[in-house]
């Protein structure tokens, strides 16, 4: 099985197919490096692609503590240092987007180019006046209190949240069984830590290629996020998704890899 073994000893687990330029995908919350299964199988006849757990979930280890946000942006950086060992496209999902974000901003010489799906400019509420991220009432029907059990708060975010077309009852399985690979525990010392993360003070300074891929449907990462996010980042484009809702990468797998194939093409120019 392979894994690296982060600087606090936490074994960290990934997948690595395919040659050419590194693309690295980062999972959103309540998934595994399953979600991608879709881009890596497009992708890597060309490119080599990096799929991996946080840890705390999947097939990473799970130490007793030190879910932060921090913590796992520096073990995306040491992924890149350890694994990749050569700059290489982020792609971030929901949660994982923000992880995408702090390392492209703090690691730039690790980052050729960067992603940022169905998330946002900070993590929760509103700045400022202004819309994105999630919502403070889906982060409280998602994590602990709601008096409903895991399982049925993961059915539930996966019916209203996360397709905009009705999928197959294996789909809607897989779907939950996944999601049920993030801990409790693990979730809600994540969610809590990652509350007040707000990047706008750094996203001038990323300067590498970036897209901003996000779906107008999107009830979760509230759409209004990604024109914060294309403003502020210098180099950024925004493809906007029509028929799906959070999961794009799943939706429309099509037009998902395709923008990602313009980006690495912008990034290996820019090299």
């Amino acid at each position: 099985m392979p894994t690296f073994i982060a600087s606090d000893e936490t074994s960290i687990y990934y997948e690595d197919f395919g040659e050419g330029t590194p693309i690295v995908f980062i999972c959103s919350g309540n998934a595994t490096h399953s979600m991608w299964e879709e881009q890596v199988a497009g992708l890597a006849p060309k490119h080599r692609t990096i799929t991996f757990d946080w840890r705390g979930t999947g097939l990473s280890g799970r130490p007793r503590s030190g879910y932060t946000a921090e913590r796992a942006a520096e073990d995306l950086a040491e992924l890149l240092e350890q694994v990749v060992a050569a700059p290489a496209v982020l792609v971030g999902h929901g949660m994982g987007g923000h992880l995408a974000i702090l390392v492209a901003a703090k690691h730039p010489e690790l980052v050729s180019g960067l992603a940022v799906a169905s998330s946002g400019p900070w993590y929760a509420g509103e700045r400022d006046g202004l819309v994105g991220g999630m919502s403070m009432e889906f982060i409280e029907g998602s994590v602990s209190g709601t008096g409903l059990t895991y399982p049925d708060v993961m059915a539930k975010m996966t019916d209203t949240y996360l397709f905009k077309h009705p999928v197959s009852d294996i789909v809607r399985t897989a779907t939950i069984l996944q999601q049920l690979e993030w801990p409790l525990y693990v979730l809600d010392a994540y969610d809590i830590n990652m509350r007040d993360l707000d990047h706008r003070a750094y996203l001038g300074d990323i300067t590498q290629p970036t897209v901003i891929l996000h779906s107008k449907h999107d009830t979760k990462q509230r759409f209004e996020g990604a024109s914060v996010l294309q403003e502020a980042i210098p180099n950024a484009e925004l493809v906007v998704f029509e028929d799906s809702a959070h999961a794009i990468q799943a939706e429309e797998i099509e037009l998902f890899n395709a923008s990602l194939e313009r980006l690495v093409d912008r990034a290996n120019a820019a090299a």
